[in-house]
């Protein structure tokens, strides 16, 4: 069964869930013999939950709006056979030539939801803004296994001492305003 997926904050678990079920009638314009003004009562969520051991809660992993309209199956095979081209054309045969490099956000300020998921999903996504204050990570590994150390942005005017202490070895760090990674970022690390 495809996952069905719930918004539920679970601060306000028991009155989103019950709104949602309310709006989703209310919408398809079916009416519930079962609840008082297609109002589901107390005890439904733990009904339906014993009625459907597949599905649980899950905490949710943001996923910028960006990347998930980039991300499909066509989009990846067509990157793969543009990437065999360029080994190809380019006669790059040997792992050690082969690094990616990849950025990762960290945001300062955090607030997951819980969803409502078939128990087989491995992970659950939310969507994001990017404009929250965060730090960044670049990493760059080699094809061959072999890791740089990671740079760290930070945002503000320079780099305080004290958020360098817990990083790792040879680790490199630099401050942008925002704490992203821009073009005098990348070429001063």
């Amino acid at each position: 069964m495809q996952a069905v997926k719930a918004m539920l904050d679970l601060s306000e678990r028991r009155s989103i869930h019950y709104k949602a079920v309310k709006a989703m009638l209310d919408l398809s314009g079916r009416r519930s013999i079962h609840f008082k003004d297609n109002m589901p009562g107390k005890s439904w969520w733990y009904c339906f939950m014993s009625r459907h051991p597949d599905m649980k809660l899950k905490q949710t992993e943001k996923l910028e709006m960006a990347r998930a309209i980039a991300c499909s199956e066509s989009k990846a095979r067509n990157w793969f056979s543009v990437f065999r081209d360029v080994l190809e054309e380019y006669a790059v045969s040997s792992p050690t030539c082969i690094f990616n490099c990849d950025e990762t956000d960290f945001p300062l300020q955090t607030k997951f939801s819980k969803v409502l998921t078939a128990k087989v999903d491995k992970v659950c996504y939310h969507l994001t803004s990017s404009s929250k204050t965060q730090f960044t990570v670049l990493m760059c590994i080699c094809a061959d296994g072999s890791v740089l150390p990671p740079y760290v942005l930070f945002p503000g005017k320079s780099v305080r001492g004290a958020l360098v202490i817990d990083l790792p070895p040879k680790s490199e760090s630099y401050a942008t305003e925002s704490g992203w990674m821009n073009q005098n970022a990348f070429f001063t690390g």
